[in-house]
């Protein structure tokens, strides 16, 4: 190594530092109230956690999709040194974040990018809204999304030469397949490109371990386990769907298209420096004019179709970040976030991306076929499921980043004010969304003290589901038969007395006990958790 290549390294490392201190400081910043409470259904795959440390079983959530072993396996691993908590869970995913952001780092530099492209690759991700605020859940998207970039990651090293990076491969797509069975993904595509190559055995090194734990899984969690109600009647659903083949099609393009809508938005800071390059640049040639054409097409077609942003829901929306499952949820406090000239302007920057990108203002590395071909693999099943929600798509944050990072070369500095823009409204958006959730279980506890029991208290997917979504589940298993419970035909078994709400007024029959306000930099007037309630039993409200 020249001393300038030394000298070139250690900036790198220090650049490198810089930026993971200031992801830390967003991080703190955005979760300031350190509420040990659940976030949107997380306390799902947490509920799990608290049995296994409790009894020593393995038992997945009836509410809960995939069976996640290894992300339970993972969480309890934080909890030994001090007990259940759900800060601990919080924790243990902060940890498969910054072990993702290492592994893409690393995998970028296999693609042949330079220490300064690669860490302003890592930061694009790290800031990005979806990851930002998946890292602050114990949703199984962030460590699933380590475990596949590790994956690829030791594909991509074995595909040089070296079989031992093969064996890494297949470890870390066995336990990519215990935690979500689309794990297999990478496997798939190193073992059909090894295959290529006319390296069948190292293909079998690859593809075999995780194709076998598929298989002993599913044994596992049919016939010793016991499917859950929730992977059965997204199973189901999923395999109706393709009953209608013409009606399916048409679904998987307005997916695609929304897909495509929302990476534009989400990888803008390269989509800027791609126009603008473009503008410097020679003339495109004229298929790469009409494939931009398309490109905008396609966009303008996901919006008349009401598909893209923010309609996918879930993570990103017009009330901001994290999911919004709460009464009176259309009165939440989402100040400028809810403004129609910002989500005009992420709409624009999203087409302009796209349009960039497909007149040839990139420029992708040739080794990142692999890449993009395993995340397009782990993704597909999305476009075929019955559900489809925005964070389905973090698995192409790091592809369509990798793929577009070429063209902040010449324009760094675009590309890092982008980047430090999209750092700004996640930690803002993370916070409003810990601040309302924090609100939400302060009123709970609140409504428990004036005498209305838990598990009569409608306080939406987080509060019910925490206190009633199990033992219902298993109540309506016990009385009928699987294929007749929908989703959420547990809360139709509560009968509420009290309301946690958003809206400022009462429901019929109802009145007002208390107001818990809470913090938010998305509007100065802050905002405020409504209690209502009926007279608790033997005592006046």
């Amino acid at each position: 190594m020249t001393p300038r290549q030394a000298a070139a390294d250690r900036r790198a490392a220090a650049a490198a530092l810089i930026a993971l201190g200031a992801w830390l400081l967003l991080l703190r910043a955005a979760a300031p109230v350190g509420s040990d409470v659940p976030i949107g259904d997380d306390w799902a795959y947490a509920s799990s956690v608290r049995g296994l440390l409790e009894t020593g079983r393995l038992r997945m959530s009836q509410f809960a999709g995939p069976a996640a072993v290894v992300h339970v396996l993972w969480g309890a691993l934080f909890c030994l040194p001090a007990g259940f908590s759900l800060s601990a869970l919080r924790l243990s995913t902060l940890a498969a974040a910054a072990l993702a952001l290492v592994a893409f780092e690393r995998l970028l530099a296999e693609l042949g990018y330079s220490p300064a492209q690669r860490l302003l690759g890592a930061a694009l991700l790290a800031f990005n809204p979806l990851f930002f605020v998946l890292s602050l859940s114990f949703y199984t998207d962030i460590l699933f999304l380590a475990l596949f970039l590790l994956s690829a990651l030791a594909v991509l090293k074995g595909l040089s030469g070296s079989r031992g990076w093969l064996w890494a491969a297949a470890a870390c797509s066995v336990l990519s397949v215990l935690t979500r069975q689309i794990g297999v993904a990478p496997a798939l595509a190193g073992a059909l490109m090894l295959v290529v190559a006319r390296r069948q055995r190292d293909a079998a090194i690859v593809v075999i371990p995780p194709l076998a734990a598929l298989v002993l899984h599913a044994f596992w969690f049919v016939h010793v386990h016991g499917v859950t109600h929730g992977a059965w009647y997204h199973a189901h659903e999923s395999l109706r769907r393709l009953r209608d083949p013409l009606r399916l099609a048409v679904d998987c393009a307005a997916r695609s298209a929304a897909a495509a809508a929302y990476l534009g938005w989400l990888i803008f800071p390269l989509g800027v420096c791609a126009a603008l390059s473009l503008r410097a640049g020679p003339r495109p040639s004229r298929a790469r004019l009409l494939l931009a054409a398309a490109a905008a097409g396609l966009w303008l077609a996901a919006h008349a179709a009401h598909v893209a942003p923010p309609t996918l829901g879930d993570q990103i929306g017009r009330l901001g970040l994290g999911v919004v499952a709460v009464p009176g949820a259309a009165f939440k406090a989402a100040g400028w976030w809810s403004a129609r000239p910002l989500w005009l302007t992420g709409g624009a920057l999203s087409l302009a991306t796209l349009a960039a990108f497909a007149a040839g203002g990139g420029g992708a590395p040739t080794g990142a076929i692999f890449f993009i071909g395993a995340s397009l693999l782990t993704f597909a099943p999305a476009l075929l499921s019955f559900s489809f929600f925005d964070r389905y798509l973090l698995t192409l944050v790091p592809c369509a980043i990798a793929a577009g990072l070429g063209a902040a070369r010449a324009r760094p500095k675009t590309a890092w004010a982008g980047a430090a823009l999209l750092g700004l409204l996640s930690a803002a958006g993370a916070f409003d969304s810990l601040s309302w959730n924090a609100a939400l279980w302060k009123a709970g506890a609140a409504a428990q003290e004036l005498g209305y029991p838990a598990d009569e208290i409608r306080g939406g997917l987080s509060w019910d589901g925490a206190h009633i979504a199990e033992r219902n589940l298993a109540l309506l298993r016990a009385t009928r038969p699987l294929e007749s419970i929908k989703p959420y035909d547990w809360l139709a078994l509560q009968k509420p007395r009290a309301l946690l709400s958003f809206d400022p007024s009462p429901p019929p029959g109802t009145r007002r006990l208390m107001a818990v306000a809470y913090a938010t930099p998305l509007t100065s007037r802050g905002g405020a958790v409504y209690v209502y309630g009926l007279a608790p039993k033997g005592r006046a409200p």
